[in-house]
């Protein structure tokens, strides 16, 4: 124990979070604390896309009204890590100091992440060579240093569901994101959210064009996109009829979200990765998007500025109206980004729910457009 290997890596850290603790004597008598705990451990941690072994360490401190318990010079056992979000040791060792436990403690802990409330569940469990027993559980915010990841690449993948419209077969259960290491899980949430977004107002759209199987319908995404989108009617890779409204140009637009949503999901183009940039000035992107030059087979990649995605910064209707706009750019249409181009007052329907514009000006909403 204390020595195993390293399947990836992590970074974890609190700093005076109120909890109970128990401590078990070997004949079952109970104690139990209510005090104030500090908890770092950094496991194979390294800022590169490698892992390193030498990084090796836990603490654990806890004082309750003079009643302290530490477990020092912490030496993991067995780790793992699921999802950039759960990291778990078992078989650690550590010393116990203070003036209730001491000697060898074998130490098991987890801490996982809520990605919804950026929340961590921690439950600790140290067992001494006595079978004296401590253990608390708790929760405590997310520090900004935390890290939970993979040893050699900087991409974690995500896996987001697809939805199943009328009037389209064909589809995978899933599309696929590379997503850089950098985001944090709460952030990788934000992400996978305005991907699903993005795809729920495709799908919606979709189910009211096929109307019941007619396929005669208009959905409110194109009958809002059809009374303000004027310009850039086509993607670039267009060489069809001439498209001359929002109408035909949304139906376009979404066919060939389906093409990429399946190209994506059967895993026919190039993996899609979401890159990590904070822009200077750092309100100056939000999710970009290069234009897509062909029909199939194009990555659903996007660079994204993680300060957009804190709490507080943009709401979740805005971020998948940021989205939708990217997925725009790698369907193959252009800017400008401003009023009358289809490239926007699309994106800006699904951001106002597709009803008619009111005292919003159209800035307010195409500033999140890159």
């Amino acid at each position: 124990m204390g020595h195993g290997p390293c399947p990836c890596k992590f970074r974890l850290s609190i700093s005076g979070q109120s909890t109970p603790a128990t401590v078990t004597e070997p004949n079952g008598n109970e104690t139990t604390f209510t005090g104030t705990i500090n908890f770092s451990a950094e496991q194979c941690f390294t800022g590169e896309p490698m892992c390193n072994p030498a990084v090796n360490n836990f603490t654990i401190t806890f004082e309750d009204n003079g009643n302290i318990i530490n477990f020092t010079q912490g030496k993991r056992g067995t780790i793992a890590c699921i999802d950039n979000a759960v990291a778990t040791l078992i078989d650690g060792t550590a010393q116990a100091s203070g003036n209730i436990l001491d000697g060898e403690f074998t130490v098991d802990f987890s801490y996982s992440i809520n990605p919804l409330t950026n929340v961590a569940s921690i439950v600790i469990t140290a067992t001494g060579e006595d079978n004296t027993v401590f253990q608390t559980t708790f929760t405590a915010p997310v520090s900004p240093q935390t890290f939970i990841g993979d040893c050699n690449s900087d991409y974690t993948e995500l896996a987001v569901p697809v939805p199943i419209p009328d009037g389209v077969s064909n589809l995978p259960p899933f599309v696929y994101f590379d997503v850089n290491n950098q985001f944090t899980a709460a952030q990788r949430q934000r992400i996978k959210d305005a991907i699903s977004g993005s795809m729920l107002a495709w799908a919606t759209h979709m189910d009211q064009k096929w109307n019941r199987g007619t396929n005669n319908g208009i959905s409110r995404l194109a009958s809002c996109a059809n009374t303000y989108a004027t310009q850039n009617f086509q993607p670039v890779w267009y060489h069809g009829p001439l498209i001359t409204n929002g109408l035909e140009a949304t139906n376009l637009a979404m066919d060939q979200f389906t093409q990429l949503i399946r190209d994506n999901g059967f895993r026919l183009a190039p993996p899609a990765k979401i890159d990590y940039q904070i822009p200077s000035p750092v309100t100056s992107s939000t999710i970009r998007g290069e234009t897509g030059f062909n029909q199939n087979r194009v990555p659903l990649s996007f660079i994204i500025n993680p300060t957009q995605l804190d709490p507080g910064n943009i709401n979740s209707i805005t971020l998948t109206g940021s989205m939708f706009h990217a997925w725009l750019h790698r369907a193959g249409f252009q800017d400008p980004k401003t009023t009358s181009y289809f490239i926007s007052e699309a994106p800006m329907c699904v951001m106002r729910g597709n009803q008619p514009k009111s005292n919003i000006p159209d800035p307010v909403l195409y500033q999140f457009f890159d």
